[in-house]
């Protein structure tokens, strides 16, 4: 069967090719009547755009992607951001290129300023991990481009999909987990970046809702994803004896472990991601466990949805949930962290 062109859509539907265009790569102003017509055409026509012409008009023309990254101070971002940027390498030749603000998770203002800069490069679809406000949705509404949302669910009227993990699942996984390597009663504090970050808020839910009678939770400390201030919150910590089980369901957990390692207790500890420092506590017996969220296919993924959707203009699913996979000392893990 012969393919349909888009001068015979547009003549169709009684306009320009070239409104046609802007109408199947959804960029510029189309008024709602001529969409509407030139819709129709394509669905009559069975319409479907030629994916290698398109690649090659990308390559010319180039397709920015721009990506703000809340991973600053966040070692989980960091295979966020590698995944991404190995996803982009992957379809360099298709003409897609990367602009990346790696900033500061529970800044607002630097935020702000990462998505004001894409917008002033001009990028064409938009990954952002970011905790979402009335500020920060209007200003990505004001990108008129399409977006992925990475690890943290945001709204936004362009959004196209949302790639991340079921905190709730992830703290009780955690919870069910606790309950199996504790034996007694035991107290046990809970270490998250903020509990303004509402998957880390949900991971403590479902944590709480998993544990058993016999695991008291004595306190909750919030550390801003920051080492530092993690080390000291967990030193002090340390200093109630009725605390048997640590788990940290944020960041920051290496300045936590770095303060376990040097108090000569031994806390049973549970983390959530795999840096460097966690995936050295499960070789050496410091943590017992951890709940991966498989940060690196998170990003490989966002960047799929995009090509999918840009440059294939296929219909791709409204969100893609990572399964949450407990990590013990002998686990096979395909990313890590480069050394």
């Amino acid at each position: 069967m012969k393919q349909t062109t888009i001068k015979e859509i547009a003549a169709l539907a009684g306009t320009s090719r070239g409104t046609v265009d802007r109408v199947i790569n959804k960029r510029g102003r189309v008024s709602p009547k001529v969409k509407a017509r030139v819709l129709q055409v394509i669905d009559e026509t069975n319409y479907r755009p030629n994916t290698a012409a398109r690649s090659l008009y990308m390559s010319h023309r180039g397709l920015k992607i721009g990506a703000v990254i809340g991973g600053l101070k966040n070692s989980f971002f960091d295979l966020v951001i590698a995944g991404i940027k190995d996803e982009v390498e992957h379809y360099r030749s298709s003409g897609i290129s990367l602009i990346l603000k790696n900033v500061s998770l529970f800044d607002k203002e630097a935020n702000l300023k990462a998505i004001a800069e894409l917008k002033e490069e001009g990028v064409d679809a938009v990954l952002i991990a970011a905790i979402g406000d009335e500020d920060i949705q209007a200003a990505l509404n004001s990108l008129h481009v399409p977006l992925v949302a990475v690890n943290l669910n945001l709204e936004a009227k362009n959004k196209l999909c949302f790639v991340g993990t079921n905190y709730l699942n992830s703290g009780r996984l955690a919870g069910n987990f606790a309950s199996l390597i504790v034996n007694e009663p035991t107290g046990c504090g809970i270490v998250v970046g903020s509990l303004t970050h509402p998957g880390q808020s949900l991971r403590c839910r479902g944590f709480e809702e998993a544990i058993e009678p016999k695991i008291n939770l004595t306190e909750i400390i919030e550390n801003q994803d920051e080492n530092e201030c993690s080390y000291n919150l967990v030193k002090t910590m340390l200093q109630n004896p009725s605390i048997g089980l640590i788990c940290f369901l944020g960041a920051g957990e290496e300045g936590g472990l770095k303060a376990i390692a040097e108090s000569g207790k031994h806390p049973k500890v549970i983390t959530v991601d795999q840096s460097e420092g966690v995936l050295e506590g499960l070789q050496n017996g410091l943590v017992a466990g951890t709940i991966n969220q498989h940060p690196y296919t998170q990003g490989v993924r966002s960047v799929d949805l995009i090509f999918d959707s840009l440059v294939c203009r296929n219909k791709v699913p409204k969100e893609i949930i990572m399964d949450n996979v407990l990590i013990l000392k002998e686990s096979i893990l395909t990313h890590k962290l480069a050394k």
